[in-house]
């Protein structure tokens, strides 16, 4: 749920973002309906600015910054409608745009569900069902997307977690300078100081968090990633499922997260 949760809210943001006159019209409709299996088709439709044909097959490319409609949910990083279309496939779905400059765009996301109740269910509904809670845990989160920092600080506070919120790497290295934290959370695209330098930072920091557990949240494969130094524990490429994130922070924390 929260993987749809997500598409909805990068795709609504942007048609929002865009749109200064007229309207922002939602349709959801359950099509191709079988006897185990429907498709559930939702349809974001906005009268603002348009986007050029020329630039829509580029849309969903990883910073895209030159397509301005790529840019909005993840800032500076253009990663919004990249991360939109590795949900949708994830979900084995399709998306689609149609627009027109000054007219308008339609987003049209089409997912599989399954009308069955699977006999197994996944790791990840079982962990949800389970609700582990991180008892105890100080977490700084350093991520310069909005969305992101509610995301991720809403599913940690669920757990109970305290969560410390900062956008860049400056304001980070102050308060790793003057708080202790258990596990810090640090995108890779922050702006000015990489997520990789300020993991370097902290690793040479001489404070008490020099040694603190370090997860680094990336756009790109983590071959592609320099961590040359070894200064990140783990790595979770976006887009990642909370209950991957959840399961690896009991791994580091197992007297703190009971279930």
């Amino acid at each position: 749920a929260f993987q749809l949760r997500q598409i909805l809210l990068n795709i609504i943001s942007n048609a929002i973002k865009y749109t200064d006159k007229g309207s922002v019209s939602i349709s959801a409709n359950a099509v191709n309906i079988s006897q185990d299996k429907i498709m559930l088709q939702i349809r974001v439709i906005d009268t603002g600015t348009g986007i050029a044909q020329k630039d829509i097959p580029h849309l969903f490319d990883e910073f895209s910054t030159n397509v301005h409609r790529s840019e909005i949910v993840a800032g500076s990083s253009g990663l919004g409608l990249n991360i939109v279309k590795k949900l949708v496939d994830l979900h084995k779905g399709a998306i689609t745009v149609k627009s027109e400059l000054e007219k308008g765009t339609t987003f049209t996301v089409e997912l599989p569900y399954s009308t069955k109740e699977d006999a197994k269910r996944t790791k990840g509904n079982l962990l949800e069902k389970q609700q582990l809670i991180i008892g105890g845990i100080k977490i700084l989160l350093v991520e310069n997307d909005t969305f992101n920092q509610k995301f991720l600080t809403q599913l940690l506070s669920r757990q109970n977690a305290l969560v410390q919120v900062v956008a860049d790497a400056e304001t980070a290295l102050v308060h790793i300078g003057k708080e202790h934290f258990d596990l810090v959370l640090t995108d890779i695209g922050l702006p000015k100081i990489s997520g990789t330098a300020l993991a370097g930072r902290i690793r040479n920091s001489g404070t008490g968090n020099a040694g603190v557990i370090i997860f680094g949240l990336t756009g790109f494969n983590k071959e592609e990633v320099k961590d040359e130094n070894g200064h990140f524990n783990e790595w979770f490429v976006k887009p990642f499922k909370s209950a991957d994130l959840l399961e690896k922070i009991n791994r580091y924390f197992p007297g703190k997260m009971t279930v």
